[in-house]
């Protein structure tokens, strides 16, 4: 008797979030909603890397290992210690540290060629950076527009041709994640 055997595995995306360090002045409802995107992040399977940095990496990765998930945080940083005393940055709600000893824009470059897409949550230059180094790398980029000013800048620089720059724009973090994550099921 011969038996075939089947396996159909899911697959796992690596997903990179990219987000202001600090989300104070957007307030607690905003910090609920990053942690709940993470949250929505953890349950889509995906693994998730971003800087390992406070605001909406820090918040990000909270709703993600809350759930179980998996977040993989990018360091400018050589070292733990020179992570926490140098750059004094936190260590906690990432499931792994990659210190890649390279500065931010070295991080930022490594962070985008480990990633199969890039989500752009609040943000200032840093974050724009970041959308700029995964434009770059041909990655498929979902931006949240939410009640800050990084949405529509990349709005204003890219136009009406984001559709051919393999990037997409939406309100609902949930939406926007399914978008990304059906995009890169049907490398579409």
């Amino acid at each position: 008797l011969k038996c075939n055997i089947i396996y159909l595995m899911k697959k796992t995306h690596t997903i990179c979030v990219a987000g202001d360090s600090d989300l104070s002045h957007l307030g607690l409802k905003t910090i609920e909603e990053v942690r709940s995107f993470g949250a929505s992040l953890a349950s889509s399977g995906s693994i998730v890397n971003t800087a390992a940095s406070t605001g909406f990496s820090f918040w990000t990765a909270k709703g993600v290992t809350d759930k179980g998930g998996s977040v993989i945080g990018f360091s400018p940083a050589a070292n733990q210690v020179e992570h926490r005393d140098l750059y004094r940055l936190p260590v906690e709600a990432f499931s792994s540290i990659v210190y890649t000893g390279f500065g931010f824009p070295g991080r930022n470059i490594m962070m985008m060629r480990s990633s199969d897409a890039l989500i752009v949550g609040p943000g200032y230059i840093e974050t724009f950076h970041e959308f700029m180094t995964a434009l770059d790398e041909g990655k498929i980029i979902g931006v949240w527009e939410g009640d800050w000013e990084i949405d529509k800048a990349i709005h204003d620089l890219i136009g009406k041709s984001g559709k051919s720059m393999n990037v997409i724009f939406e309100k609902d973090s949930t939406k926007l994640l399914k978008r990304v994550i059906h995009i890169l099921d049907t490398n579409k």
